[in-house]
């Protein structure tokens, strides 16, 4: 729909995009399991064995979380509890609208068909906005933001104004957004990063996710790409360099 605004207005199924949230909720109180992942994984999306990439030949839980492994979201829902990941997923805004003058989507659980947690009985459904504002915590010392369209404006003169900001970053609790940072962390960048893939009716969402880790000395920046009916990898390949070029311009 060429009226459609999908950043703001698209609902995509998250998949296992929300595996790096859902892991700072875990290792807010315990740690990742010390019983060593298996090393198969499967390229069918409707396996178990699922992984969006390549998780490597010896990959550790937080290889798994980054690569999008169905097995390792299923760990993390299964040491959290359902309540948990409830409050966490309302804590971080899925389940609310982004305060914009534009219309919005707000994020919702569909049914649907499917035996893996990519297409699984309850599959989340939100917007890149609401992704990207929910990871945002990440990258911005656990503090949740609220998104913006603009933050200045000029008349023309080269003088800029600050628009006036109501409202102040507010710490998450329950989640420890520095290790799950930490735990994700992607040499390819300056930063940490995960991929997953959403199963829709008639294709895919491939998401590629990825932000500056917590000690960034520039502005904060996260990435979201939401890429349909694609590969990961050229999810990947976009994401990647829009986030170095980010990057860059946030020295």
């Amino acid at each position: 729909s060429p009226l459609l605004n999908r950043t703001t207005q698209g609902l995509y199924p998250a998949g296992n995009a929300t595996g790096g949230l859902l892991l700072s909720g875990l290792l807010a109180s315990q740690t990742l399991p010390t019983i060593q992942p298996d090393l198969e994984w499967s390229t069918d999306p409707h396996s178990l064995l699922y992984c969006a990439q390549n998780p490597g030949s010896d990959p550790t839980w937080g290889n798994l979380i980054a690569s999008g492994c169905n097995r390792s979201f299923t760990m993390l829902n299964y040491y959290l509890s359902s309540k948990k990941v409830t409050a966490l997923y309302q804590g971080t805004g899925f389940y609310s609208q982004p305060e914009l003058s534009t219309a919005e989507s707000t994020a919702e659980p569909v049914e649907s068909a499917g035996g893996s947690s990519s297409a699984g009985a309850d599959v989340l459904q939100v917007s890149p906005l609401q992704m990207a504002a929910a990871y945002a915590a990440l990258s911005n010392g656990g503090h949740s933001v609220s998104p913006i369209l603009a933050t200045a404006f000029s008349y023309g003169d080269d003088r800029w104004n600050l628009f006036p900001s109501d409202t102040a970053p507010a710490a998450l609790t329950g989640m420890n957004t520095a290790l799950s940072a930490a735990t994700l962390a992607n040499p390819s960048i300056p930063g940490w990063s995960l991929v997953s893939t959403g199963l829709t009716k008639t294709g895919s969402v491939n998401w590629f996710i990825a932000g500056t880790p917590t000690e960034w000395k520039g502005t904060p920046v996260v990435v979201v790409v939401a890429l349909e009916d694609a590969t990961s990898n050229m999810a990947t390949k976009i994401g990647t360099e829009m986030f170095k070029a980010a990057v860059n311009a946030s020295k």
